[in-house]
C-alpha cells in the first residue's frame, strides 16, 4: 500500500499524497479582497452579481468582525450587525434605515422579484431569517422568526420567536404574531415603545463595542 493511501505512516510523514490540497486549503489560497473588515472571495461571486454595487455602510455603524455585507446593501446611520449575522444583496438590493439592529446569525437575503427594507429602530433577533420582505420602523422580529417574500410587517410590530411570516402576508400596524404559520393574537400601540426601546438599548452596546473593544 502507498504511504499516502495508509490510515497511519509510522515514519511520521503526511498520510496524503504529495501535492494534494483540501478544499479548504484550496479556497484560502484564493485571492482576497478587503471591505470594511469583510472578506469577499472575487471569484465565489457569480458574474451577474458583479453588476451590483458594493455595500455602501455609514461610517457611524458597527460591523462585527465575523458578520458578512455583501452586494448591493445600503446600511444607514448608527445601526449595528453583529456575529455572524450575514446580509447578502446578490439578487436586489437591501436597505436597513437608521438605528436598525441586526443581532447574532441573522439572514437576509433577495430574489430578483423582491428586495429588503428595513425601517428606522427595527430589531432582528438572534438567528432571524428576512427573504424579500419589508419591515416598518420601530418592529421586533423574534429569535429564529422567519418572513418570507412579499410579507409586509406593518409599523409597531412585534413577530414573536420561531414564528412564520408566510409569502405576501401583510401584518396590520401595531400587531403581535406568533405561530406557524404565523397570525395576529393582539394589536396595541404599546408595542412601537416596547421596539424602540429595544432598538435603544442597542444603540447604547453597539456605540461601547465600537469605541472600546
Amino acid at each position: 500500500m502507498l504511504p499516502w493511501c495508509s490510515p497511519a505512516n509510522h515514519h511520521g510523514l503526511s498520510s496524503r499524497r504529495p501535492g494534494f490540497k483540501s478544499r479548504r486549503e484550496h479556497h484560502l489560497s484564493l485571492p482576497v479582497l478587503k471591505y470594511n473588515k469583510i472578506l469577499l472571495n472575487p471569484f465565489s461571486i457569480p458574474t451577474f452579481v458583479k453588476k451590483f454595487s458594493n455595500p455602501r455602510i455609514d461610517s457611524s455603524c458597527y460591523i462585527a468582525p465575523s458578520a458578512v455585507v455583501i452586494g448591493d446593501v445600503i446600511i444607514e446611520k448608527d445601526c449595528s450587525i453583529w456575529p455572524n449575522a450575514v446580509i447578502r444583496g446578490d439578487e436586489n438590493v437591501i436597505r436597513i434605515r437608521e438605528k436598525s439592529n441586526i443581532q447574532d446569525c441573522c439572514v437576509i437575503h433577495t430574489d430578483r422579484e423582491h428586495a429588503v427594507i428595513i425601517g428606522k429602530f427595527v430589531t432582528l433577533g438572534h438567528g432571524a431569517i428576512v427573504h424579500g420582505a419589508n419591515i416598518e420602523d420601530e418592529c421586533i422580529i423574534g429569535m429564529h422568526a422567519t418572513i418570507l417574500n412579499g410579507a409586509k410587517i406593518g409599523k409597531g410590530s412585534i413577530i414573536g420567536a420561531n414564528a412564520l411570516v408566510t409569502e405576501n402576508m401583510e401584518v396590520p400596524e401595531n400587531s403581535l404574531v406568533v405561530g406557524i404559520p404565523g397570525k395576529v393574537i393582539k394589536n396595541s400601540k404599546e408595542f412601537r415603545e416596547i421596539a424602540k426601546r429595544n432598538a435603544e438599548e442597542y444603540l447604547e452596546i453597539a456605540k461601547y463595542y465600537k469605541e472600546k473593544v
